[in-house]
């Protein structure tokens, strides 16, 4: 009778056969085993945790090759640490244009690559997340980056790095000098509270407070009277503004009452202009006729001058007559010279002149 299969050996077989099947689509079907590929050697000055074999190279975000090595090497003599980490590069992945003019000789050795750093191919770690935090190296162009080689690797060409964007806030920060910071915060902070505790403060605060209580009340007063003020000066207001109406109106009413004196004046002086030539034509007559009448008086006194007695009384009498007709005529032409300047005095009569 024939022996029983095992079906735990047969299932075994089979999960094995599965995982080989698997790792085969896996390997072949990346083209990793059949791609060829160059090997580079980077130093990094800078702590390269998070970063693992088989991290992704990447130029300008595509990638190019992946982590393949990471060591240590102690140096015995100066005990110096480096850390080289070695990438695999696929030509494959990158496309040369002009292909023609790079010689054999140029390929082989790999002269590419030199002039490519002469441009200023540098490499730098990146983080790939934050959360994880795991890198990888990205490769870019930086033509005004600093060219810095180790030197320690001879197998294969070296790569210069720069620092990531992470050790350069590190690196700033390690310049501030934070406990320096620190001690004068610390001392100013002693100060304000020496300064806060002051009895001069106290009493300050204490000042202000009653201030600001005295200024409440003040403003409460003020409040109150404000509105009866305001009353008051709107009264005031409306006074004045029916004083001025009633002003406005008076003034009317006078301006109006000059208006017709200036014109019953006006009418007045036209008479009065009209009148007085006769009159003063008249009292010209008056003179004349007196001047006359005196001649005639002097020409009779003479006749008669030797007939009367010089001290007899009717040689007095005549004499006195006379010296009274001449008076009388000097004043008529007086009064007519005086009307002929000042027509006006007909009528508001003769001004009191001031003495000089």
């Amino acid at each position: 009778m024939s022996q029983r299969a095992n079906p735990m050996v047969i299932g075994l077989f089979v999960v094995v056969a599965a995982v080989f099947a698997v790792a085969g689509v896996i390997v072949f079907g990346s083209g990793k085993i059949t791609e060829s590929k160059d090997t580079f050697v980077l130093f990094f000055d800078e702590s390269i945790a998070g970063l693992e074999v088989g991290a992704p190279v990447n130029f300008r975000g595509v990638p190019v090759g992946e982590v393949a090595r990471i060591l240590v090497n102690l140096d015995a003599k100066t005990f110096d640490i480096e850390t080289p980490i070695y990438i695999y590069v696929y030509p494959q992945r990158i496309k040369i244009l002009h292909e023609e003019l790079i010689t054999e000789e140029a390929r082989e050795e790999k002269q590419g690559i030199d002039r490519l750093i002469e441009l200023g191919m540098r490499a730098k770690l990146v983080t790939q997340s934050f959360v994880t935090g795991l890198k990888s190296i990205e490769i870019e162009m930086k033509p005004d980056s600093q060219l810095k080689l180790h030197g320690l690797e001879t197998q294969y060409k070296e790569i210069p790095t720069i620092p990531s964007g992470i050790e350069k806030i590190t690196k700033t920060l390690q310049k501030i000098e934070f406990e320096e910071i620190l001690n004068s915060l610390v001392g100013t902070i002693k100060k304000i509270q020496e300064t806060v505790a002051s009895p001069m403060v106290v009493d300050s605060i204490s000042a202000l407070r009653d201030t600001l209580r005295y200024s409440r009340d003040v403003m409460r007063k003020v409040s109150r009277q404000i509105d009866p003020l305001v009353e008051e000066v709107r009264g005031t207001s409306q006074d004045l503004r029916s004083m001025a109406v009633q002003a406005s109106q008076s003034i009317a009413t006078v301006e109006s009452r000059l208006e017709a004196s200036l014109e019953d004046l006006q009418s007045l002086t036209r008479n009065l202009d009209s009148k007085i030539d006769p009159v003063v034509s008249s009292f010209q007559d008056t003179s004349q006729s007196a001047r006359s009448f005196l001649n005639q008086g002097t020409e009779t006194l003479k006749t008669t001058e030797g007939v009367i007695e010089k001290r007899g009384p009717l040689h007095y009498e005549l004499t006195n007559a006379l010296q009274e007709l001449s008076a009388a005529a000097r004043s008529i032409r007086i009064l007519s010279d005086y009307l002929a300047r000042n027509p006006s005095a007909l009528i508001t009569g003769k001004k009191n002149q001031g003495r000089r």
